[in-house]
């Protein structure tokens, strides 16, 4: 990994665990994902969220989408009601924390 991949890396797993810990989910581990998906979640806990897609860097608001979607999944392996009140409310906690400004900067 680049090191500018890898400042960005940290950044990633830094936020991630943050917010699993403010909404109290299980979050087992956090890893790189190619460019296949944004994002995937695993029933062990585990969460891997992709820097890349396609076309290059993945903007930094479309990455904490992206944590934010897959710290939903530890709670909820769907996308009914529930899931999406709970995903709101990480975007919305991450957007009252000012996180995607600091993301940005840090991007």
């Amino acid at each position: 990994m680049k090191n500018r991949d890898a400042r960005r890396w940290k950044l990633v797993e830094k936020t991630t665990k943050h917010y699993a810990r403010v909404f109290g989910l299980r979050l087992r581990k956090v890893r790189p994902l190619g460019r296949k998906a944004a994002g995937i979640c695993y029933e062990d806990g585990e969460i891997r969220i992709s820097l890349y897609d396609r076309d290059g860097l993945r903007k930094s608001y479309f990455v904490l989408d992206s944590i934010a979607h897959e710290l939903a999944h530890l709670a909820f392996f769907n996308h009914r009601s529930e899931w999406i009140k709970l995903f709101a409310s990480i975007l919305s906690r991450m957007s009252d924390d000012g996180a995607f400004g600091k993301f940005r900067r840090k991007w």
